[in-house]
């Protein structure tokens, strides 16, 4: 056994499960046409991907007897049409492309299949282009890739089927270059499928880890809002499976956080802060989130060290980002992030464990 009968086998094993998925969906709507139609595709698929391995073609070989039997699984009725009698294992179309009748069905069935190609590639690259649900558009250039690689594979045998006819040796394009797009092919086409059926499914786990991965940035802000008031952290603590549930939960603390830090919050600073940031170049959204960093890192100092704001914020602190829990999310992670990383929050703030004076504040 080779590696290249191993990689067959585990690329037909991708198509197979690609086809049993299908036909359990083929069970809930059995009136449906192209659910019978790609279903057939995908088990003929994964039985000539199983039977182009090297390992199938022997042991057919020497079950029945007949010498490369095993592509007849593979070119049909190609045994019967020409005198084969050498067992070729993987260079079967170049061994006897000076054969008149063989060569000429490996030329055919090698045309046949890149046709067949070329117009599954156009239709589903046009179908793409106009599909209304995200993973469907996916799912169909996914199949594009997969029939142009079926369509290079046609086009390397080809190449390397016609070099004999002169005399000339390209062999390495049937049983080098020919085998990797033979086992891509069918692999996109399986990942193909499969992408819209699955593809919710994908979207949900993709936000449940983006959901994920801010709520563990947002756990610097909040632990500093949490030890400067401890008040805002509920007592019971919500189950560690539900993400939903402690994101929420963490947003409205630390929104309540930022409020209960008013009286603590100097103007100063984010005056400060704003022209620091604008000489950093930043702008708008960015600008705004590195402000408000500023200004609660501030205030966490301030609270801590019991001082009170001589020059208070003459209104409450805006939450910022928009008004649904996205844009609020997103807004929250850039002040995370900034409270953390920004060397303008760290530049404006005072010295370690003095509170600014009413002199101070007179002479600003």
């Amino acid at each position: 056994m080779n590696g290249q009968s191993i990689a067959a086998w585990i690329i037909a094993a991708l198509v197979w499960t690609a086809a049993l998925y299908q036909v359990r969906a083929l069970f809930r709507r059995p009136g449906n046409p192209a659910r019978w139609t790609v279903c057939a595709a995908l088990f003929l698929a994964g039985a000539a991907v199983s039977c182009s391995a090297p390992a199938t073609i022997t042991y057919l070989n020497r079950l029945f007897g007949v010498p490369n039997l095993g592509m007849l699984m593979l070119y049909v009725l190609l045994v019967a049409v020409g005198d084969t009698p050498v067992e070729r294992l993987t260079d079967f179309d170049t061994y006897y492309a000076t054969v008149p009748p063989v060569a000429a069905c490996i030329v055919l069935y090698l045309l046949a299949l890149a046709a067949m190609a070329a117009t599954v590639a156009m239709t589903c690259w046009r179908w793409a282009a106009v599909a209304g649900r995200p993973w469907l558009r996916r799912g169909l250039r996914v199949l594009t890739a997969s029939a142009v690689c079926e369509l290079t594979f046609c086009a390397a045998r080809l190449a390397a089927v016609a070099a004999r006819w002169p005399g000339a040796n390209w062999d390495a394009l049937n049983t080098k270059a020919a085998p990797v797009f033979a086992f891509t092919a069918p692999a996109l086409a399986a990942v193909g499928v499969a992408l819209p059926a699955c593809g919710q499914g994908l979207t949900r786990l993709w936000d449940r880890w983006n959901r994920y991965r801010a709520y563990r940035q947002l756990h610097p802000l909040w632990d500093a809002l949490r030890r400067a008031t401890p008040q805002i952290v509920l007592p019971t603590r919500p189950p560690w499976w539900d993400i939903d549930l402690r994101l929420t939960r963490r947003l409205a603390e630390i929104n309540d956080g930022r409020l209960a830090l008013r009286s603590y919050a100097d103007a100063r600073i984010t005056e400060a802060a704003w022209r620091e940031g604008h000489r950093h170049g930043l702008k708008d959204d960015e600008l705004a989130a590195v402000v408000e960093a500023a200004r609660l890192k501030a205030a966490t100092a301030a609270k801590a060290s019991g001082a009170r704001s001589v020059s208070p914020l003459s209104a409450a602190p805006e939450s910022g980002g928009g008004a649904d829990g996205a844009s609020e999310l997103a807004w929250l992670c850039r002040i995370a992030y900034a409270f953390v990383h920004s060397p303008v929050v760290d530049s404006v703030q005072p010295a370690t464990g003095t509170a600014p004076s009413s002199e101070g504040a007179r002479t600003t």
